[in-house]
C-alpha cells in the first residue's frame, strides 16, 4: 500500500503571477527545485507556468475545491439551458418541475 505524506504549505507570497513564485524558487535553489515531485494548486496558468519552468519534474495536483467548483457550474449551467428548452414546450407543466430541481451526486 503506497504511503501518503500529509500536505503542508511550505511558501506563501501575495499575487497570482507566476513571478509571485519567483522568491520561493530563488530560496530553494535548482537542485532542491528539481527534486518537487507534486504541487498543489488552482487552476491558474501562471503558478502551473512557474513550476513547468522552475520544476518540471513536478506533478501538478489541482485543489478538490476548484475542480468541484468548476463541475458544479458546468452542471447548473446544462441545467439551465434545459429549463430554457422546457419552456418552449407546449405545456409549462415541465418547465415548472423542473425549475427548481437540483441535481446531486
Amino acid at each position: 500500500m503506497p504511503t501518503t505524506i500529509p500536505a503542508r504549505d511550505v511558501y506563501g507570497a501575495e499575487g497570482k503571477s507566476a513571478s509571485s513564485l519567483d522568491g520561493f524558487f530563488d530560496e530553494l535553489g535548482p537542485d532542491r527545485a528539481a527534486k518537487i515531485t507534486a504541487a498543489t494548486m488552482d487552476m491558474g496558468p501562471a503558478f502551473a507556468k512557474a513550476f513547468a519552468d522552475h520544476a518540471p519534474g513536478a506533478r501538478i495536483c489541482l485543489d478538490l475545491f476548484h475542480v468541484v467548483k468548476l463541475g458544479t457550474e458546468a452542471l447548473e449551467q446544462v441545467r439551465k439551458d434545459l429549463w430554457r428548452q422546457m419552456r418552449k414546450l407546449p405545456s409549462p407543466q415541465y418547465a415548472r418541475k423542473f425549475a427548481g430541481a437540483r441535481w446531486h451526486y
